[in-house]
């Protein structure tokens, strides 16, 4: 026979004399907000409360009443079998304790932990906000240490290495993976790349591979045409700086990716 829950009676003498098994036989799906004030502002009470399985709108409530503490939260994520999310961004936690809780919590929330080794990002990349996650660990450093990672490895190429970047990046990104080549052959590539005129006939052999195009020739020609200040252009540089003065990017975002992309990760030895 399963554990029959009782309503909770506040005005019961020993209920500041509870212990925690005792308050696991209250049933707590249903507490008003003056009852919750109750729990969250009676210190003795609240201890306890959080050592027992409660619900997401709950630990909110207790929140509400007065902030959880590092020690609260993480006792709530010990002992609750499902785990109001801004739990998961209050504070930081041991690696081993996300582990402990990681099949019960969002993990779409988990990007911001600074303790997340690489093994962690592998067994849980698909279920993570893996686009936050790189730009996280892109703006304070540390992105290097999960391009074990292949969802790492991919958003960040993608995040990166874009229509706009100047080649002397291209030529620092390059170099950070692709370590077999001298600098020079790897400014020669770039240069190669970028070097090409930009006009209706390159284009137009460009989107004539079908199996790389994402659009027809006649789309983007039509585009090029309507969405340029001139006929053609000498270097990529040229091209680019004239999209962002305009604001008229979408065609170098998607011939880049299209084309541009695929031939500078051929280059690096990198599959995405």
């Amino acid at each position: 026979m399963g554990t029959i829950l009782m309503q909770v009676d506040l005005n019961h003498p020993a209920m500041n004399d509870a212990t925690v098994e005792k308050l696991k036989q209250y049933c707590f799906d249903h507490l008003t907000s003056r009852e919750i004030n109750y729990f969250s502002t009676n210190d003795s009470l609240r201890e306890k409360l959080v050592q027992c399985d409660l619900s997401p709108h709950l630990q909110h409530g207790i929140h509400c009443a007065r902030e959880l503490s590092r020690d609260e939260c993480i006792s709530i994520l010990e002992n609750s079998s499902k785990v109001w999310s801004e739990i998961i961004t209050e504070y930081q936690y041991d690696l081993e304790l996300l582990y402990k809780v990681a099949d019960k919590i969002n993990l779409s929330y988990v990007d911001g932990q600074d303790s997340l080794d690489s093994a962690f990002v592998v067994k849980y990349a698909d279920s993570m906000d893996m686009s936050d996650f790189v730009s996280r660990r892109t703006r304070n450093g540390t992105i290097d240490q999960f391009f074990d990672v292949p969802q790492v490895l991919e958003r960040y190429i993608r995040n990166s290495v874009t229509w706009s970047m100047p080649r002397n990046d291209l030529i620092d990104f390059i170099a950070r993976f692709k370590t077999d080549v001298n600098r020079t052959e790897i400014e020669q590539f770039v240069n190669d790349l970028y070097n090409k005129h930009v006009n209706e006939v390159t284009l137009t052999a460009a989107y004539s591979q079908r199996e790389r195009a994402s659009h027809s020739v006649d789309t983007v020609v039509s585009y090029f045409k309507n969405n340029r200040t001139k006929t053609e252009y000498a270097t990529w540089d040229e091209y680019a700086a004239d999209c962002r003065n305009t604001g008229n990017c979408g065609l170098a975002d998607v011939w880049f990716r299209d084309f541009y992309r695929s031939e500078i990760m051929a280059f690096v030895g990198v599959k995405i």
